[in-house]
């Protein structure tokens, strides 16, 4: 399995979907990147990231389908929706 993540200054790029080699087969693969935001910076999730799930609790109490285009600042309770 491929999965490409890219670095550039401060922007994480995060590709919407992996690959598999001629070889393998499908076996329910899935990938898992876990992205650790300091207390007191903030973050914005590309409305491109739409068909990803994300897993993290937020204080604005926003589904999973509505997290996306959004800039959030980590905070001690949490992420939070950055106004």
């Amino acid at each position: 399995m491929q999965y490409n993540v890219t670095s550039r200054d401060s922007t994480l790029l995060l590709e919407p979907y992996f690959t598999l080699t001629n070889q393998a087969n499908w076996r329910s693969q899935e990938v898992q990147v876990m992205v650790k935001v300091p207390t007191g910076k903030s973050v914005f999730l590309g409305a491109n990231l739409d068909r990803l799930h994300f897993d993290f609790e937020n204080t604005n109490n926003i589904r999973n389908k509505e997290i996306t285009g959004k800039t959030w600042m980590m905070t001690p309770e949490g992420l939070s929706l950055k106004k």
